[in-house]
């Protein structure tokens, strides 16, 4: 997803007025901000965390007891970022 931000646009402008007559109009003075562009699905913290995931066990109704095995289904594949997944 692709985010376009123009934040702000500024213009002085003068003008003089005679007897309700203008003879004189112009900008003196433009500025825009600059464009923001940035994929915001793209932006990841790069930041190291050591902790494993916290996964409760596997169920499948609320009435059935839980299997006998009280490991965690799911396993975090060693070396692969937290960011990216398998």
């Amino acid at each position: 997803m692709d985010l376009v931000l123009t934040p702000i646009k500024l213009e002085l402008e003068v003008f003089v007025d005679i007897l309700e007559e203008r003879i004189y109009d112009k900008v003196i003075w433009r500025w825009t901000g600059p464009t923001i562009r940035k994929n915001i699905f793209t932006e990841h913290t790069k930041a190291n965390d050591p902790t494993p995931p916290n996964i409760e066990a596997l169920t499948i109704n609320e009435r059935r007891r839980r299997s006998d095995d009280k490991r965690c289904k799911v396993q975090q594949v060693l070396n692969r970022p937290y960011y990216d997944p398998a």
